[in-house]
């Protein structure tokens, strides 16, 4: 006889167990989440964690300004005695071509109740006295923005869950979703199956997989991104905050222990790869050579480096780089949540609330319909009012 649940929750990244989290506030009684591999074991265990709500559309800036409340607040949401969060404050670098779309995204922050703002060069040489800006035209900065921890994040918001009375499986993978007459009834998963009247898919590249089989098509593909770390010399400076160099399309953030952590900003340049259960976990060297060449040009002090190591992650990529949060067509009480495209971190507070609304409640608090699945096949790609020429996919 199947196991009853009143929701299962696929995935234990930052999405699902915010899910997860916001399922069981709301008083559902049994929430069961299942994680195949262990919690924040992909991109959440892997990512940047950088937060904040500088996008050229206006539905990334809306859901970044509301996630950053939480994110600001995380130890008291989520009942932690430390945060996870570092409010050290991030800022946004872009060639001349683009100072007319960073004012104009800017002032659309600035719409939504976010402290963005735009600096000079003197300004922040105040903040980041070690950095190069001769080739920078344009400086924006958040100062509420920062960066997170994203494997101690995705722990904390699991076990908050967990307290709540959600079941947290570990080593249970969902193999199949099951639809009946028009609607979810469950799950069957490794250790048998889980009757269920919702289910929240949230299985990053692996969410379409799950899907297929009931004859949805998510275009979302898995790309792997590459990082790298560089131990920071004696007399780097002071730590800095996240930087976006849209210039050199590349990011840099403090990471643990005088490392500074180096990724790509253009996710349309990484690797696609077949399966994301077989991919290179490791840096490839040419990637490891083109983040240390981008580091040295923006702080040259850098030069004194030492390489540390670096690593590959998943990005779970849409034809538009935003992400589908959409109910399931065919199948009522079933959610799909996935293809963020290298920037999801940083909304899952919001979002995972959201999704419960729309579950419980009949909407969410947040129009989410330029979100919805069908978007692709209706040829309405999401393009956002500014974009930065400089790499070309900012939307």
């Amino acid at each position: 006889m199947a196991e009853t649940a009143d929701a299962v929750v696929i995935g234990g990244g930052i999405h699902g167990t915010n899910i997860a989290f916001h399922l069981a506030r709301r008083g559902v009684k049994k929430v069961v989440l299942l994680e195949k591999t262990a919690i924040a074991s992909a991109a959440s265990g892997k990512t940047g964690g950088l937060i904040g709500s500088h996008f050229g559309t206006e539905i990334k800036v809306r859901l970044g300004v509301k996630a950053l409340e939480t994110w600001l607040n995380f130890s008291e949401v989520y009942g932690t005695k430390a945060s996870p969060y570092d409010r050290c404050g991030r800022v946004w670098l872009v060639p001349e071509a683009d100072v007319a779309a960073m004012r104009g995204i800017v002032e659309m922050q600035r719409e939504f109740g976010s402290s963005a703002r735009m600096l000079s060069p003197e300004e922040l040489r105040e903040i980041v006295p070690q950095i190069a800006l001769d080739d920078v035209a344009g400086i924006a900065y958040e100062p509420d923005a920062g960066v997170a921890d994203g494997f101690a994040a995705t722990n904390a918001v699991a076990e908050a869950a967990r307290r709540l009375g959600a079941e947290i499986r570990v080593g249970i993978a969902a193999r199949a979703i099951a639809v009946s007459s028009g609607r979810v009834v469950g799950v069957q998963t490794d250790a048998g199956e889980i009757s269920a009247p919702l289910v929240f898919n949230a299985a990053n590249a692996w969410a379409p997989q799950l899907l297929k089989p009931l004859g949805v098509q998510v275009p979302v593909e898995p790309a792997r991104a590459q990082i790298a770390l560089f131990r920071r010399p004696a007399d780097y400076g002071p730590r800095p905050p996240g930087i976006a160099d849209f210039v050199q399309a590349n990011y840099v953030r403090d990471h643990p222990g005088e490392i500074l952590f180096v990724g790509g900003m253009d996710p349309l340049q990484e690797q696609h790869v077949p399966d994301p259960d077989t991919y290179p976990e490791t840096a490839d060297w040419d990637v490891v050579q083109s983040h240390r060449d981008h580091m040295w040009r923006r702080f040259p002090v850098m030069r004194r480096s030492v390489f540390r190591g670096g690593y590959s992650g998943i990005y779970d990529m849409s034809p538009d780089l935003h992400p589908v949060i959409d109910r399931v067509p065919g199948a009522e009480g079933l959610f799909v949540n996935c293809g963020y495209s290298g920037d999801g971190f940083k909304y899952a507070p919001i979002v995972g609330q959201l999704l419960v609304e729309w579950a419980l409640d009949g909407r969410p608090s947040l129009d989410l319909s330029e979100l919805r699945l069908n978007r692709f096949e209706q040829g309405a790609l999401i393009s956002g009012r500014y974009k930065y020429s400089a790499s070309g996919w900012y939307r």
